[in-house]
C-alpha cells in the first residue's frame, strides 16, 4: 500500500488492520537495480491433521539479527530519486538502500519524502534525528526502514524509532549514513509497531549509490510519464 494511500485510512482505519493481524507481503514489480537481487523463496502450504498446525509460517522467528552492529560502507542495492504519486512529476521522494551482507533477503533502506516530517519543503542534505513524526510511516520525511526474510512467507518489516541520519549527497549519487537505529517490527500493510513484535539495532551504515530516476514529468495522473513509479515497499 503507497504512503498516500495509508495517509487516507485514518485512525479507525490503522487500528482495523492491526486487530486483524499481518497480511503477506505483496510482491512489486521490478525497476532499474545496482545488484542482482537473490531468488525469493515460495509460500509454504499444508494442512495440520489432528494437530491444529499450518506449515509455512514460521512468524513468530525474528529474521533480522537483535543486533546488527556496524555493517560499515555498502554499495546500494537501489538509490532512486522517485516522482510523488499524484504530482505529474513535479515533486520528488528519494529511497537508498543496502543489502545486509551475509544475509539474504535481509535489506536497511532510507526514503526521504519533501514536504513531511524534517522538510519542510524540497529534501535536501543535512542530519536528522530520527524523533517525533520520524517514527510514524505516514508523516515521517526521515524514514528509516528496515526488511528480514524478504520473498518468503517468513518477511518481516522494520521501522526505526530512534537513532540519527545524516544524508550527504541527493545531486548524482545518493548517499547517507544511519547511527544507532532502534529498529521495531511494523504491521506490513498498515507500517504501526506490532505490540511485542521483533527489535533489532543498527550501530552504523553508509550507503551510496548513483542515481536512477523513476518516473517522469510527462502527462496524465498517477506519478507521470517516462519511468513507471517507485515501489514503496522495503527491498523492492
Amino acid at each position: 500500500m503507497r504512503k498516500h494511500s495509508i495517509a487516507r485510512l485514518g485512525f479507525a482505519g490503522l487500528v482495523s488492520i492491526l486487530v486483524t493481524g499481518c497480511p503477506a507481503a505483496d510482491p512489486a514489480g521490478g525497476d532499474d537495480v545496482q545488484q542482482e537481487q537473490p531468488d525469493a523463496g515460495g509460500m509454504g502450504s499444508g494442512s495440520g491433521s489432528g494437530s491444529g498446525m499450518g506449515s509455512g509460517s514460521g512468524s513468530d522467528a525474528c529474521p533480522l539479527a537483535t543486533t546488527l552492529g556496524d555493517l560499515g560502507s555498502q554499495m546500494a542495492w537501489k538509490a532512486n530519486r522517485c516522482s510523488v504519486p499524484g504530482s505529474g512529476g513535479t515533486k520528488k521522494w528519494y529511497r537508498l538502500s543496502a543489502a545486509v551482507p551475509g544475509s539474504a533477503g535481509d535489506y536497511i533502506q532510507l526514503d526521504l519524502w519533501q514536504n513531511l516530517g524534517a522538510y519542510t519543503g524540497a529534501v535536501t542534505t543535512g542530519e536528522h534525528a530520527i524523533t517525533g513524526n520520524e517514527t510514524d510511516y505516514v508523516n515521517c520525511g526521515v524514514c528509516a526502514r528496515a526488511v528480514g526474510d524478504k520473498g518468503t512467507d517468513a518477511v518481516k518489516e522494520y521501522f526505526a524509532h530512534g537513532g540519527t541520519v545524516n544524508v550527504t549527497s541527493i545531486t548524482t549519487t545518493l548517499s547517507a549514513t544511519l547511527t544507532d537505529l532502534s529498529l521495531v517490527e511494523v504491521n506490513l500493510t498498515s507500517q504501526q509497531p506490532i505490540a511485542n513484535g521483533c527489535t533489532a539495532m543498527l550501530t552504523n551504515i553508509a550507503i551510496s549509490g548513483t542515481i536512477v530516476d523513476v518516473g517522469g514529468t510527462g502527462g496524465g495522473g498517477g506519478n507521470g510519464g517516462g519511468g513507471g513509479s517507485c515501489p514503496e515497499r522495503v527491498g523492492d
